[in-house]
């Protein structure tokens, strides 16, 4: 498969990003621009630690530090500065366009895997100690709604995966 190359929005006859996620320095006088070295950009502060390859580029009397998904979708998905770049195999160091979608910032959380301090065994479930019974529930619009007790986790889960799938589509995450 041929790598396809875009100018980068902003810096048009400077760099170029690619479908695989690289960037390069554009074609100049006939020859062959480099690629940028690309940085692991660590964010440590979030509930869950999260890393990009970043590039800098300079030109057109502008220059920053810019995460490499956000080009590629620049580039190729029109993204706007409001918009968010959701990894669909929620690696954030694939930046393929086959691995990007734009979307908002509640579709983003919903691709996001079950949180690291949870002592449930699935996402969207937990434990009753009260009624000692897994209890389902999903976020729908900004609301929760409870899916009910079960006997077992994997019932719970099942029923938390079924709403999932029906509310939130494409960005649904179970596991």
């Amino acid at each position: 498969m041929a790598e396809h190359w875009r100018d980068v929005p902003g810096y048009e006859g400077l760099y170029q990003v690619s479908d695989q996620g690289r960037v390069r320095s554009a074609t100049r006088k006939g020859t062959k621009g480099g690629l940028k070295k690309q940085r692991l950009h660590k964010y440590l502060d979030r509930p869950t630690p999260v890393a990009y390859y970043v590039v800098n580029l300079e030109g057109h009397r502008q220059r920053g530090v810019y995460r490499v998904h956000r080009l590629v979708a620049m580039a190729f998905l029109g993204l706007q500065p409001h918009q968010q770049v959701d990894h669909i195999n929620r690696d954030t160091l694939d930046n393929r366009l086959s691995n990007l979608r734009v979307c908002t910032n509640a579709q983003n959380r919903l691709n996001s895997k079950q949180r690291s301090n949870s002592k449930a065994p699935y996402k969207g479930i937990s434990y009753d100690k009260r009624s000692g019974k897994w209890r389902a529930r999903i976020q729908v619009n900004g609301k929760t709604t409870w899916l009910g007790r079960f006997d077992t986790p994997e019932d719970a889960r099942d029923a938390y995966r079924d709403a999932a799938v029906k509310h939130h589509g494409e960005f649904a995450r179970v596991e």
